[in-house]
């Protein structure tokens, strides 16, 4: 267990092991403190982001903060910070922080002075000290530091009543000097200057608090303070203070289920004082967690909670805060015909009454913020369908529950029904989304059916909104809830709504729903999410999935839904053209979707020119079965649209992507197909380049393929065409790695590299080289190739090459000892493709930690990496395939059993028709002969032996002769 030690109540201090670490660089600091202040959480990428750049986060944001997050997970441990799918998680322990241990230290009962004393002995200056965040200095560290006032004041408080009161006057004369405002430090004196027998002193200092409050705010001391003044002057024994504790939340429910982690953080944040917002999506469940919170929190308010329901989405609302208060202090007691009419005498009032009390106000439905008065020393937990910006507000997002609190929430209201029929349990938590108010409703009209199995049919079938309903009861009904939001909208944001429910992609920005209605979307937007029909992060606007079929119920009536659809096609077909790879990144499940979508109902031109201008994003992303998605619709499209370039365009991109995933035959169907929509058009030549690579990769590179492809060098070249012969040679530099001719490999990637200044075709050219090179046993020359390939994809489109150059070079560095840099790149590599679904890229990653393990002795991880790499290419074939099974192999025969290896490695010297790199084929032969010498059968490990040196011979491949022979060299 390591030890660990956070501190944020002064200067960011971070001690792990007894070692202090530095955080030195500003912004990582920011990161930390906010992973610290929510230890054991994950803190969402927006919130980070808001953090760091407040307003002004570029379009870069979150991949810097990514760079932020990997730099501190180096300084700590990558076992501690960890990577979410919404955020960051710091996984430690919260009483490792001492925010966390100081909250946790103040609670009542026994013992509670002495956890008083120690709590306040963490703070070692201002908290969150050097730490440059405004959002935390205007949120988090005055509501620390409001928290560490109230924990002294009643620190001193208990210190009084045990008799302290000599040692604590000079302290409270300083606190009243840097607090001259805190009427609770003023008291507090007074009662010690008391006690100890200086009530004349104890009078001037109430005088100097009554002069001071007068001067700087124009008021009069609070009942508090003036009720130890009289308590002084009439000689009383403690000062006269009455008071009744209220109660008026609504039942709890029998069993609250779930929402662990977001209980933790709310009872964290919910202090005196505070103000806490959940929002959501009605029918989420903000007013049960309310509810529920509150009575939990009960001992933490034993002064009152109280409640009021603003009923701000249905009739009968509270539109005026003067209401709000005068119904607070009319459950305080106070006598109507006393309370003054304006809301600032309400608000004077409620401040006298509650001064230096721990209570608790629920207001509930809150639709509007102007409605959410000044409630002085009372914490506030509000709901509110939209999430808004409450000035010192902490602000909780409530989402829908996870899978296992769904689960559980249907077994408490159907027993045994969700155990005996799981299937149709997840099916029902599908069909709900998972939303609180629907799984309860389908839970109370499944009991009137006979099974589970038969309720969840009928819920599929039929109408699923009005199936989720309740029979007599209006409150019990999910489209009911939806619909008090929806009738209070503007017609215009009714409309937005209504085309939302139409659109096939998943979210939408502001852009592209001005598109969608023909208006300016703006102010509708921020409508709908005020209602709670939407909700938005970084201008992503989405609902849930019950909302979103309910928009699409009532868009399906709406005669302009397809007009708008083509709108919106167009407006990203138009974007996407000149759109930044940024751009492309973040609305690519909308692209995908809207491509799909469009390849069948149109508008067919704008789709397959949105499918062109998305190749170079997927392309670049290694994103394989979204790219085959892409082509297949744009050139469905395309063909719809009598566009024959178009066609043969994305048919050539089919072909080429479904080559490069190893699926020969039906790439080549694909290119064949462009080869015949391109005849008698100048772009054919390109489609013979790729026809003739095709040819190679299908048949196995047999001589005539190359001997076509240097004809058509040399015809490019008498001819001038200087792309055709970068091509050509590009085909015969593929074919002459594949077949293992070194020295005539090295030559046309020289030639290669000279024709080109084009970055894709260089770093191909780069790395043919420092394959070539490598094999020779010159891998100082390959490494520098490798470094150069790096460098020029590093901040390019070619992202996918950028990664594979780096993960070659880890492999050359490897053979060159340099394993710390290896493992460097690999693991940034490992991190940066995290997001990414290229599965070969993930395997090629894996072998490098596998050969890293192995060389440092830790064969177990070593065995686990090769064995996740090979699962990874469980559908592929091809040379990587035929590499992970020798690095699989070569770890099961360094650990001992080379017998389970023999079918491993076997496979790689029978692939007939299949040759994409001949010289990892004689890498198989040589370690299969490894395998069988391990086994004891040294006259079939001698032949392999020989047979392997031969072909390294023909090859001209110095470093597998050199490795041949050693191997030979251990039976003579």
């Amino acid at each position: 267990m390591r030890a660990l030690d956070f501190r944020l109540l002064g200067p960011l201090d971070v001690v792990i092991d007894g070692r202090t670490v530095e955080i030195g660089a500003s912004k990582h600091r920011v990161v930390l403190a906010c992973l610290l202040l929510r230890a054991g959480r994950t803190v969402p990428v927006g919130d980070l982001v808001r953090e760091l750049w407040a307003g002004d986060a570029g379009d870069r944001a979150k991949a810097t903060l990514q760079t932020y997050v990997s730099r501190l997970r180096r300084q700590l441990g990558a076992d501690l910070l960890h990577t979410e799918p919404t955020g960051y998680r710091l996984a430690v322990p919260p009483e490792t922080v001492d925010v966390h241990r100081f909250r946790a230290l103040l609670t009542d009962g026994p013992g509670e002075r002495q956890r008083l004393h120690e709590a306040l002995e963490l703070w070692r200056g201002p908290a969150l000290q050097g730490i440059p965040a405004d959002g935390l200095h205007e949120l988090e560290a005055p509501r620390l530091e409001a928290e560490r006032l109230r924990a002294l004041e009643r620190r001193i408080e208990l210190d009084l009543a045990a008799g302290q009161h000599a040692d604590l006057v000079a302290e409270l004369q300083v606190l009243t000097a840097r607090h001259p405002l805190h009427e609770g430090f003023w008291r507090l004196l007074m009662l010690a200057l008391r006690q100890g027998d200086r009530q004349g002193e104890a009078l001037t200092a109430y005088q100097r608090a009554r002069t001071l409050l007068a001067a700087e705010l124009g008021a009069e001391p609070g009942p508090a303070l003036r009720a130890a003044h009289q308590a002084i002057l009439t000689g009383e024994a403690t000062p006269a203070r009455t008071w009744r504790p209220v109660n008026q939340l609504p039942g709890d429910l029998g069993a609250f289920i779930g929402r662990a982690g977001l209980l933790a953080d709310l009872d964290a944040a919910l202090r005196p004082g505070a103000t806490v917002l959940l929002s959501g999506p009605p029918g989420i469940g903000k007013t049960a967690l309310a509810v529920h919170l509150a009575h939990r929190l009960r001992p933490r308010f034993p002064d009152g909670l109280l409640h009021v329901n603003l009923r701000g989405y249905t009739t009968g609302a509270i539109t005026d805060p003067a209401q709000v208060l005068a119904r607070l202090l009319r459950a305080l007691g106070l006598p109507p015909a006393e309370l003054p009419a304006e809301t600032a005498a309400l608000t004077t009032l409620l401040h006298e009454v509650t001064a230096g009390r721990r209570l608790l106000v629920l207001l509930d439905n809150l639709a509007d913020p102007g409605l959410l008065p000044d409630l002085g020393d009372c914490a506030v937990l509000a709901t509110s369908r939209a999430e808004f910006a409450l000035p010192r507000a902490h602000s909780c997002p409530v989402g829908v529950l996870t899978t296992r609190e769904s689960l559980d929430l249907l077994t408490s209201l159907l027993g045994d029904q969700v155990e005996a029929e799981p299937e149709a349990a997840r099916d029902l938590l599908d069909l709900c989304g998972r939303l609180p108010l629907a799984l309860r409703i389908a839970a109370a009209n499944a009991l009137d059916e006979a099974d589970l199995a038969t309720h969840v049919t009928r819920l599929r079938a039929g109408n699923r909104l009005s199936a989720l309903s309740i029979t007599g009861d209006p409150d019990a009904a999910v489209r009911g809830v939806f619909a008090q939001s929806y009738q209070r909208l503007s017609p215009a944001a009714r409309r937005l709504f209504r085309l939302f429910g139409l659109i096939p992609g998943p979210d939408i920005t502001t852009p592209a729903a001005t598109a969608l209605c023909g208006a300016e979307a703006t102010p509708l937007l921020a409508e709908l999410t005020t209602a709670g029909l939407l909700t938005a992060e970084d201008d992503r606007h989405t609902s849930h999935d019950l909302l979103r079929l309910y928009a699409a119920e009532l868009g399906a009536a709406d005669v302009d839904g397809p007009a708008a659809l083509d709108r919106l096609t167009e407006h990203y077909a138009s974007t996407a053209v000149a759109a930044s790879s940024d751009w492309l990144i973040a609305e690519r499940a909308v692209l995908l979707a809207t491509v799909e979508h469009a390849a069948q109902q149109g508008p067919y031109r704008a789709c397959h020119q949105l499918s062109t201008a998305m190749l170079p994003d997927l392309f670049g992303h290694g994103l394989s079965s979204d790219l085959t998605a892409v082509c297949s619709a744009g050139q469905q499209a395309a063909a719809k649209d009598g566009d024959r370039a178009a066609e043969a365009h994305l048919a050539l991109m089919l072909g080429e992507h479904l080559m490069e995933s190893g699926r020969n035959d039906l790439g080549a169907e694909w290119i064949d197909r462009a080869y015949e929509l391109t005849e008698g058009v100048p772009e054919r030549g390109v489609v013979e380049i790729a026809r003739l690579l095709a040819a190679g990769f299908r048949d196995g590179w047999p001589p005539e393929v190359l001997t076509e492809a240097e004809d058509l060098s040399r015809r490019c070249a008498a001819l001038g065409d200087h792309d055709g012969q970068v091509g050509a040679t590009s085909v015969l530099v593929h074919g002459l790695w594949a077949v293992g001719e070194i020295d005539e490999l090295i030559h046309q990637a020289e030639l290669g590299l000279a024709l080109t200044a084009n970055t894709g075709d260089q770093s191909g050219f780069l790395a043919a080289l420092a394959f070539g090179q490598r094999e020779r046993g010159q891998l100082e020359p390959a490494i520098k190739r490798l470094r150069h390939a790096v460098e020029i994809t590093e901040n390019s489109e070619f992202w996918h090459s950028a990664m594979s150059m780096r993960i070659w070079l880890a492999e050359v560095l490897i053979d060159a000892g340099g394993d710390a840099e290896a493992r460097a790149i690999a693991q940034e590599v490992h991190a940066q493709i995290a997001d990414a679904h290229d599965h070969r890229l993930r395997a090629s990653a894996l072998n490098v930690f596998g050969v890293l393990h192995r060389r440092a002795g830790r064969l177990a991880e070593s065995l686990g990496c090769h064995q996740e790499a090979l699962a990874e290419l469980k559908r592929d074939t091809g040379g990587l395939v035929d590499e992970t099974r020798i690095r699989l192999s070569e770890t099961l025969r360094t650990l001992g059993r080379a017998a389970e290896a023999l079918p491993i490695i076997e496979p790689v010297l029978f692939q007939p028709g299949r040759m994409d790199s001949q010289v990892v084929a004689i890498r198989a032969v040589l370690e299969c002969a490894e395998v069988h010498a391990a086994l004891g059968a040294t006259a079939k490990a001698v032949e392999l032996g020989e047979r392997a040196a031969e072909q390294f011979r023909r090859a001209g491949s110095s470093l597998g002769m050199r490795r041949a022979a050693e191997f030979l060299g251990g039976f003579s």
